[in-house]
């Protein structure tokens, strides 16, 4: 069969099955990253570079991460069918491990890890606002990072898995306007159908400009900037 360095079965259905091959596979002989989808039974080679690691998001259904031996790390949205890179400025070393929070992906070579956001929004693609969430539960005092949805350019919307163990229940609305040619400024707008306390940070991808917004615990009011974000 060769050598399989790693297996993995989907959590959202669990007859689909990953594994990944450094050297000969039992299906034509190669190495690369392969797919069942009759529990094992049978096999599909989706990857045919020489990958060290997969990884399925638990909270996104059909996404999968390939740490690999010379293309970086490798996500698939639709269970290995297409794959993209992930991450800018990656040294040319193997990837051989990763590992995955709310917010981050963390991809490990020989000598260093390497953070990828893969957890944030990313609104208004002419000029790209990265958002992220943090929130505590103030009656347990778990605290969770917040699980985003796209919605379109302009807003999406934060869950919160790790407090409320829901990834389909939205909980915190964010929304990106450009205004400039009213005041010279981005809007931001939030607001949450939650009463946690969280943080919302908001970074100028372009500008590196930072601010973060802090709803305190026990009300559901929002807040808006239109100030702040200045070309």
């Amino acid at each position: 069969m060769g050598l399989v360095t790693a297996v993995a079965i989907d959590p959202f259905a669990s007859t689909t099955v990953y594994a990944v091959a450094t050297s000969s596979f039992a299906f034509g002989g190669a190495a690369g990253a392969f797919r069942s989808d009759d529990g094992g039974t049978s096999f599909v080679q989706i990857y045919s570079g020489t990958p060290y690691a997969i990884l399925l998001d638990p909270n996104r259904s059909q996404r999968v991460y390939l740490a690999t031996a010379s293309d970086g790390v490798q996500v698939s949205a639709d269970r290995g069918s297409t794959w993209s890179a992930l991450g800018t400025g990656l040294p040319s070393v193997p990837t051989v491990s990763l590992a995955l929070d709310a917010v981050y992906l963390h991809s490990g070579t020989s000598g260093a890890v390497y953070d990828l956001q893969v957890g944030g929004l990313v609104l208004d693609a002419s000029h790209p606002f990265s958002i992220t969430l943090t929130a505590t539960d103030q009656r347990t005092g778990r605290t969770g990072a917040g699980l985003p949805t796209q919605v379109n350019d302009l807003w999406g919307y934060f869950s919160i898995p790790a407090i409320t163990g829901n990834a389909n229940n939205p909980e915190v609305f964010v929304k990106m306007l450009d205004g400039t040619a009213i005041n010279g400024a981005y809007w931001f707008f939030y607001g949450g159908l939650t009463d946690l306390e969280y943080t919302l940070t908001v970074t100028d991808v372009a500008t590196g400009r930072q601010r973060t917004y802090t709803k305190p615990a026990g009300s559901e009011c929002g807040g808006s900037d239109t100030a702040a974000f200045r070309p």
